[in-house]
């Protein structure tokens, strides 16, 4: 993650989105590069956090990558539902879901919900504090492959995750900070820009 100033003599255009967001003409305007990479953007999510506290910095510019991707549509939904406490909450409702999957949440997610009730409570109960080590066992193995190579089924807990704590009309329609997306073309490696109002939730 990197983060430069601008002249500090810009004001800060009013905020109608929430009476919390006083605009102030001293706030330092700032850009945010997001870089990827799973542990990156949870240490990412606590330096936003951090900044997301001081009422002196302003966020205009948020360029990622990979899950600086998911940080900064999180953020930006969250700034044009309530602020930027708004967006403070929906990343850290999104990053503490992220902590709850486990490679095998998925597959109990796809059961159909009657069968999904049983097989939660005899889990807990009796089966959880034996199999415990071998899940570890197994998390350690998966994360050394390639999610092609272990995941057959196509499961993709990030997608739900992303869908449920972002939302993307919000995030086409967000004018209180500009968003700049990289994705990668994996046949020839060239580079595409996104902005925010090109970005949807596939699926």
């Amino acid at each position: 993650m990197s983060l430069t100033t601008r002249p500090q003599n810009v004001e800060t255009p009013a905020d109608t989105t929430n009476t919390t967001d006083t605009p102030h003409p001293k706030r330092v305007q700032i850009d945010l590069a997001l870089q990827g990479g799973g542990a990156h953007g949870a240490f990412t999510w606590g330096v936003l956090d951090r900044l997301l506290e001081e009422d002196h910095f302003e966020i205009a510019d948020i360029s990622g990558i990979s899950a600086g991707v998911m940080n900064a549509v999180v953020l930006a939904s969250g700034r044009m539902e309530d602020g930027w406490r708004g967006a403070q909450a929906a990343l850290q409702q999104f990053w503490q879901r992220v902590g709850t999957k486990t490679p095998f949440s998925g597959l109990h997610a796809a059961l159909p919900q009657p069968v999904a009730a049983v097989t939660q409570h005899w889990w807990q109960l009796g089966v959880q504090p034996w199999v415990q080590p071998w899940q570890e066992m197994a998390q350690r193995w998966v994360s050394s492959l390639s999610p092609y190579q272990f995941n057959p089924l196509n499961l993709n807990p990030l997608h739900d995750i992303l869908r449920d704590t972002g939302d993307f009309e919000r995030v086409r329609a967000c004018d209180k900070v500009q968003l700049f997306i990289v994705a990668t073309e994996v046949r020839n490696g060239h580079l595409r820009l996104f902005r925010e109002h090109e970005l949807n939730h596939c699926g």
